[in-house]
């Protein structure tokens, strides 16, 4: 992978800040940024991984990288590091993957309809039973034979 860098932010803050400092590492991969819009849509990401950092402690640096090796899809790795008491990645991370999620279902999402449904499954389990219930139902009503 030879990655490039494509965006540094060094915050106010990074500049004089001295101590303990977390570092996450995001990889995103998109399809190839030939297609229309996907541009837009990996700034969107990546923008929005750096927002859920910052919303969790102070960002003292950012830097997104972009794959230039890779000629089938779009590598980006987004480092953002920051500090806080102490920054919680692990819902940096959640937070990231939902908004990721909605951007995703939003791309790909075509039309809601509603609809009546009923799984065959359902109809055999229902057939199911109900053979069941007649089965136990002629047995119990029938005569038993005398010994």
């Amino acid at each position: 992978m030879a990655f490039e860098l494509i965006n540094h932010i060094k915050t106010l803050p990074g500049w004089f800040y001295a101590g303990h400092a977390e570092e996450a590492t995001f990889d995103v991969t998109l399809p190839p940024e030939e297609l229309p819009g996907m541009s837009w849509f990996a700034d969107k990401i990546t923008g929005a991984l750096i927002e859920a950092a910052a919303g969790e402690g102070e960002i003292l640096d950012t830097k997104v990288y972009y794959d230039t090796a890779s000629w089938y899809d779009c590598k980006y790795r987004v480092i953002v590091v920051g500090h806080g008491s102490p920054v919680a990645w692990a819902t940096v991370i959640a937070i990231a993957l939902v908004v990721v999620g909605i951007f995703i279902i939003a791309w790909i999402l075509h039309q809601v309809t509603d609809k009546p449904y009923l799984g065959i499954g359902l109809v055999g389990l229902g057939l199911g039973v109900g053979a069941f219930g007649i089965a136990h139902l002629i047995k119990s009503i029938r005569p038993k034979k005398a010994e």
